[in-house]
């Protein structure tokens, strides 16, 4: 019996090793268990490179040499700790997850972080290498880096002359930012900016900036000009709503027959002047703007004191009288509107 209780106990400590450790009792083979950490992982003379558990593939390094094998260990890894970097090297090689680097000498090379690293003759991001300046490749602003030879957004050349660079400019550190060569005006996001003057140019909060002609706004990765917006009284008003002397705007599109006085951005989608209310740049038909306000727990949901709105549309047989006071809008659409129980 004792017998048979050992060999059983046995049996069950090599299961759960295999499973959940990672042991393997094959020689020279690498089996994962639930807890083997993502890394690199040496097996006699074979290396492994795993993914871990949510990415749980394993590449076997192609012409690894096991013996001279090591990590190439961060700055900012704790002593002692295994290392969170995805690089490594051998006398031959450099590897980014088990991925030969092409070119990349082992001798030199330097792992900044877990994507980004440098030997004697380039910069690389995982297996690919993109400045050949690594001596003076240093970081700009933001995601913006330089050598003598490029700017670089990430590692997408965005400007060839770093030594002309007239200004590096942004509203605050929410808002994107603007550089300026002899070639003119572009933005971080990569985009030349054509007709902007870059003398008079000027950063605005969020997407937006302006120049003594005009005020622009990015679309994604479109430049805007909003048409008829004057760049001495232009200002924001929070989200995608704006006022200049003349009118209002929300995004890059000028609000009809607004009053710029008394305009007022109840949310993101709602603002009202003296006269209406506004969905978006769409007056709201019949709107009461003394009593008009946004239903709270939906931007897109409202009442004044004649009718309930969804968007600009009036929910029918909505009276605003019967809305709860104390409970926030769930849902609403042209049809009905609910609210929390």
């Amino acid at each position: 019996m004792k017998y048979i209780f050992v060999t059983l106990l046995l049996i069950i400590i090599i299961w759960v090793c295999s499973k959940f450790v990672g042991c393997s009792f094959k020689k020279g083979v690498f089996k994962p268990g639930l807890i083997t950490p993502t890394g690199y992982h040496v097996r006699d003379h074979r290396v492994y490179y795993y993914g871990g558990l949510m990415n749980a593939s394993i590449t076997e390094l192609a012409e690894v040499d096991a013996s001279s094998f090591e990590v190439v260990r961060l700055d900012y890894d704790m002593p002692g700790r295994v290392s969170e970097s995805n690089f490594a090297r051998d006398k031959e090689h450099v590897y980014w997850k088990g991925h030969i680097i092409p070119g990349a000498d082992p001798a030199s090379f330097e792992a900044y972080n877990s994507l980004r690293g440098r030997d004697k003759n380039y910069i690389y991001d995982r297996v690919r290498a993109f400045s050949d300046d690594p001596d003076h490749y240093k970081h700009l602003i933001g995601d913006l880096y330089l050598d003598t030879k490029h700017i670089y957004r990430g590692t997408v050349m965005i400007s060839d002359e770093p030594q002309n660079l007239k200004f590096t400019v942004r509203a605050d550190s929410n808002s994107m930012t603007y550089l300026a060569d002899s070639k003119g005006v572009f933005a971080s996001n990569g985009m030349r900016m054509e007709g902007v003057d870059a003398l008079t140019f000027k950063p605005l909060p969020g997407v937006y900036c302006a120049d003594q002609n005009h005020v622009y706004v990015f679309d994604n990765l479109v430049l805007k000009t909003i048409e008829g917006a004057d760049p001495a009284s232009f200002k924001l008003l929070g989200g995608q709503y704006a006022i200049d002397e003349n009118r209002a705007y929300w995004h890059y599109t000028a609000i009809s027959d607004s009053d710029s006085d008394s305009f007022k951005r109840i949310n993101d989608m709602y603002a009202k002047d003296s006269k209406r209310a506004y969905f978006r740049e769409k007056p709201i038909s019949g709107s009461d703007p003394q009593t008009f306000n946004a239903l709270p727990g939906q931007v897109s949901c409202s009442y004044d004191k004649n009718h309930v709105y969804s968007g600009s549309k009036i929910i029918p047989n909505v009276n605003p009288d019967d809305l709860p006071k104390d409970k926030k809008c769930k849902f609403c659409n042209e049809e009905r509107i609910v609210f929390d129980e």
